[in-house]
C-alpha cells in the first residue's frame, strides 16, 4: 500500500528546513520533530542538526563494562562501541550547549526525568552535565544529570553475553524513531522514510503525531510512503 503525502521534499537539508527553520537553537524547545523508522536514519538526521549548530561540541565517551566476554578478539571493544542499540545512549555521545536531546531512562521519575522527556543540554562536565527540561510535569527546570550505568542484555544486542554502558542517559532528539515518537503531540512533524517502515502500525503512529497533512514533510523513495502488510501473517 503507497500513501501519497502532499508535502514531499527532495533532500535532508530541506527536509530540516521545513521542520526546524534556520536556527536549530531557537526551534530546540519547539514541539516540531523528525521521525524515521531505524536507528541509523536518526543517527543521520541528529549528525546533521548538530552540526549545522554553531559551537563548540564534546563528545562524551562511554565505558563499556564486557566482563563477561568470553571471546574478546572477536567482540573487540570497538566493535561493541559500534552497535546501535534500541534505548542505549551511543558509545560516543556528541553533546552540543542549547541541543536538543531526549531522556532514554527513568532517571528520576518524581522529578521528571523519564524516559521520552525532552531536554536541551545547559553545561557541560566530564561525569555530570546539567539540562533544561522541555517537556514533562518539570518542565522549564534546570537539573543536574549524571552518568548512570545501563544495563544491555544479550537479547536486545545480538552478543552472546551481556554487558553494562555507563554513560549519560540521552540521545540526540531532532530525529527520533517511530517508536520513541509514541505519546508526542507535535505540530510539525518530518518524515525520513530511506527504507519502508518494517512492523505492521508504525506508519499510522508516525502520521498520526500531528493533526494534518500541512503539518507533515515527507523525503522518501519514489514520493510516496510504503505500509509493508504481510497478508499471509493475518490470514
Amino acid at each position: 500500500m503507497d500513501v501519497p503525502i502532499g508535502s514531499q521534499v527532495s533532500d535532508v537539508s530541506e527536509l530540516i528546513a521545513k521542520v526546524y527553520g534556520d536556527d536549530l537553537l531557537a526551534a530546540s524547545a519547539g514541539l516540531n520533530m523528525i521521525i524515521a523508522p531505524d536507528l541509523q536514519s536518526c543517527q543521520r538526521i541528529n549528525e546533521h542538526c548538530l552540526d549545522a549548530i554553531a559551537g563548540e561540541s564534546t563528545e562524551a565517551s562511554a565505558c563499556d563494562d564486557d566482563k563477561d566476554n568470553f571471546n574478546p578478539s572477536v567482540y573487540t571493544p570497538d566493535y561493541i562501541a559500534s552497535l546501535k542499540l534500541s534505548g542505549v545512549p551511543p558509545a560516543v555521545l556528541c553533546l552540543k550547549k542549547g541541543a536538543r536531546y531526549m531522556v532514554i531512562r527513568n532517571y528520576d521519575v518524581q522529578g521528571g526525568v523519564c524516559n521520552g522527556t525532552l531536554c536541551s543540554v545547559t553545561e557541560i562536565h566530564r561525569n555530570l552535565i546539567f539540562v533544561k527540561l522541555l517537556t514533562g510535569t518539570q518542565k522549564g527546570k534546570v537539573i543536574p544529570l549524571h552518568r548512570c550505568s545501563i544495563p544491555v542484555s544479550s537479547e536486545s544486542s545480538g552478543l552472546p553475553f551481556a554487558f553494562s554502558r555507563v554513560q549519560f542517559p540521552i540521545v540526540p532528539a531532532y530525529c527520533v524513531s517511530i517508536h520513541k515518537s509514541q505519546g508526542q503531540t507535535l505540530e510539525k512533524v518530518g518524515m525520513f522514510m530511506e527504507y519502508p517502515v518494517f512492523a505492521h502500525g508504525q506508519l499510522y503512529t508516525a502520521l498520526s503525531r500531528t493533526s494534518g497533512w500541512d503539518s507533515i514533510f515527507v523525503l522518501a523513495p519514489n514520493g510516496a510512503l510504503q505500509n509493508v502488510v504481510k497478508m499471509h501473517v493475518l490470514i
